[in-house]
């Protein structure tokens, strides 16, 4: 039934841009007026298209969001999916000579493709093809702009990541606690959490746990490279205020530990009550398949100072390469991708969409069962932070705190970390 109800999305998504009725208002009249002044080349192209290490994509969502939509509209668009791994870096694909027209990448490591000369702006490939751009919530649109220094796109955003506090019912009708609700701050996290970690029958049940401390950190629209002055931006107050959260969580006793990975602790072993962390809808997908039927979702939690803040702008973008001969119909395929028709889609099967559209917050998670009945209008009572600019080297500036942050799992105290994790990146950077 499933498959069915696909082809007949399908259908409907052909009609929809054979006749051009996809797009509503300004947006649209601009972009036909355009098609009537410029055509791209019609001849037979094979569009590449690269995930990295920041952005994957299944190859049944590459089928459904990507190749199928891309076809109905330009049956002359062939879509090959590169998948990034062993043998297929980005180091190979410069080596070889086989760069792809197109990557998948999260917007805080984009700005790292500007090492390899890969980046490109296509504002003058948007304004050849009149492509509308008022479509996209502001908000990522600008996060998109702040990864380039002159306010330039490098791609388009397809899909946005959110923040959600998913908790175990069992645990919390076990030990009669009241559920979480929605519009808590981390202070009101943590004390529901002490109240649910403790040892019973064998099972060390733990309270919360956060997943990262740069889940953490993100509110604050925090970095860890000024991108102005090249130099370290992590010993400050913001760092320390995510790294008081996460102290008082690790603290309390019997909560923390850092195997196994937090999905499976929540998802199979069932012994986390609270997990605040991203998008794992997929992934509950499949644990409910196995049994893990009762739970459900809150709205993340926030700082006081941030109420109903979560996060930094999180967004997967769709970004042509410096390199392709194929420019104008590449920004045809991202213009597929980022429509209306192809973002419900994205909806249905439990991911943001980049778009404003509020109509597409009832399409979420449609295809899903194991939402159905959930509180899912929790996820939407927060909005994250503004995106920055990330310098080039921000995955290795992350690596560094990363590493002082097990240090503070191991009993070094916050200020230490920050400052040797500054002086460290500052050491990084000089060498660069």
């Amino acid at each position: 039934m499933r498959h069915n109800g696909k082809s007949f999305i399908m259908a409907g998504i052909a009609v929809c841009f054979l006749f051009s009725g996809c797009s509503a208002g300004k947006g649209s009249g601009e972009q036909e007026q355009s098609s009537e002044t410029y055509k791209p080349s019609t001849e037979p192209v094979t569009i590449r298209i690269a995930t990295t290490p920041s952005a994957s994509v299944t190859e049944d969502d590459f089928r459904l969001l990507f190749t199928e939509p891309v076809k109905a509209k330009y049956p002359h668009i062939t879509l090959e999916l590169v998948k990034y791994g062993n043998g297929s870096t980005v180091e190979d694909w410069i080596a070889s000579g086989s760069v792809p027209d197109m990557m998948l990448v999260w917007n805080g490591e984009l700005g790292g493709y500007a090492k390899y000369d890969l980046l490109e702006a296509i504002d003058p490939l948007i304004k050849k093809h009149g492509l509308d751009l008022t479509r996209f919530d502001g908000i990522v649109l600008d996060a998109v702009r702040a990864i380039s220094s002159k306010s330039e796109l490098y791609g388009l955003p397809y899909a946005v990541q959110l923040n959600a506090l998913y908790y175990n019912k069992d645990i919390f009708d076990k030990f009669g606690t009241s559920y979480p609700k929605d519009g808590m701050t981390w202070d009101e996290a943590i004390d529901l959490a002490k109240r649910l970690t403790r040892e019973e029958g064998g099972v060390q049940y733990r309270g919360l746990h956060p997943e990262t401390i740069m889940r953490l950190a993100f509110p604050f629209s925090i970095n860890l490279i000024n991108p102005k002055t090249n130099r370290a931006d992590i010993n400050n107050d913001s760092w320390k205020s995510a790294f008081d959260v996460m102290g008082r969580i690790i603290g309390i006793p019997g909560n923390w530990s850092a195997t196994p990975a937090y999905t499976t602790a929540f998802m199979k072993d069932q012994n986390v009550a609270m997990l605040a962390s991203i998008n794992l809808f997929d992934q509950l997908e499949k644990a409910s398949k196995d049994g893990f039927t009762n739970w459900d979702v809150a709205q993340y939690p926030s700082y006081p100072d941030k109420p109903n803040v979560y996060g930094m702008v999180d967004t997967h973008i769709v970004a042509i390469t410096k390199t392709s001969k194929h420019k104008d119909q590449a920004l045809q395929v991202a213009d597929v991708i980022t429509s209306l028709p192809v973002q419900n889609m994205l909806m249905q099967r439990g991911r943001l969409s980049s778009l404003s559209d509020t109509g597409l917050k009832k399409r979420f998670g449609e295809e899903l069962p194991s939402l159905k009945g959930k509180r899912i209008d929790s996820i939407f009572k927060s909005k994250p932070a503004p995106g920055k600019e990330f310098s080039p080297y921000f995955a290795e500036a992350r690596t560094i705190l990363l590493q002082g942050f097990n240090e503070f799992v191991a009993g070094k105290d916050a200020n230490t970390v920050l400052r040797e994790a500054e002086e460290q990146v500052n050491a990084m950077l000089s060498q660069k």
